[in-house]
């Protein structure tokens, strides 16, 4: 994982607990995306992965934890408590599918950014991947505790920053378009055979209160790559604390989910040193 040489003086500096209370310690949960047991080194796999090493060796390892085998199901387990099928998201949600995460289940970043007599009073930040329900504003990051962030709902690239859905997803979706006008209507906002979609949203505060701000509306930089931005996200909303209100930033990475993309050869002109992170990669 060489871009986690990024993460490195955030996690060893950050993720230290700080006590804001002596009940409320600050919190950074990293989360990857489809990362399997067998793609560290340190759990016997063949990848070199020698930052999370260092990391795990300086860590407790929990061990023995059941979890779920694909990106919704997991996120939605993790931010409910509870199995994924009680959850309401056990499976992979499509980009136009009317399906989340069941609301009867508070998030516990929800209760983390509550305000009033009981509240918790944490302030909240996602950097990275939602994917547990996008369909209505009430499953929304902003209106489950989160009050900062840069995330993108459902699908991305690492570049690019959109996503992109065949023709036959479409139809599986809406059923099959027949009628010649719906056809041609379709056609046209087809580039080769996929649908592109624009998917980074910012949370943002003003007199209206807090909700999403569409991030990117223009051709993005295509040298720029996503992990390169949460990570400077997660720095500058760091540096905005002011060590009296308790924080939590979760960076749900998309990473390492397909479709794989090499990080960056240089990064502002200079050339990136990935050599701690050679070694013999499986054929």
């Amino acid at each position: 994982m060489p871009f986690l040489r990024l993460l490195v003086p955030v996690t060893l500096c950050c993720i230290q607990i700080h006590m804001a209370q002596l009940t409320k310690p600050n919190i950074v949960w990293i989360w990857f995306d489809d990362l399997g047991i067998g793609d560290v080194s340190f759990m016997g796999g063949d990848l070199p992965t020698p930052i999370l090493d260092t990391l795990s060796d300086k860590s407790v390892r929990i061990n023995f934890h059941y979890t779920e085998p694909i990106c919704s199901a997991s996120r939605s387990a993790f931010l409910t408590g509870r199995y994924a099928f009680k959850s309401g998201t056990n499976t992979v949600g499509g980009p136009f599918e009317d399906r989340g995460f069941n609301e009867a289940n508070i998030l516990f970043t929800k209760i983390l950014g509550s305000t009033g007599n009981e509240g918790l009073y944490y302030n909240n930040m996602i950097a990275g991947k939602w994917h547990i329900g996008h369909d209505r504003e009430s499953r929304l990051p902003y209106q489950n505790g989160f009050n900062a962030g840069l995330y993108h709902r459902r699908i991305v690239d690492y570049y690019t920053r959109d996503g992109s859905e065949t023709l036959s997803s479409l139809d599986s979706t809406f059923g099959p378009m027949r009628a010649p006008a719906v056809v041609n209507q379709r056609d046209a906002i087809l580039v080769d055979g996929l649908l592109r979609i624009r998917d980074t949203y910012r949370i943002a505060t003003d007199s209206n209160g807090t909700g999403d701000v569409f991030e990117f509306p223009v051709e993005p930089d295509p040298a720029a790559y996503s992990e390169d931005l949460y990570v400077d996200e997660i720095k500058q909303f760091l540096a905005d604390q002011d060590g009296v209100d308790p924080f939590m930033v979760y960076y749900s990475l998309w990473t390492p989910h397909t479709p794989l993309a090499e990080p960056p050869a240089t990064r502002n002109g200079i050339a990136v040193d990935y050599s701690l992170c050679s070694g013999a990669f499986p054929s």
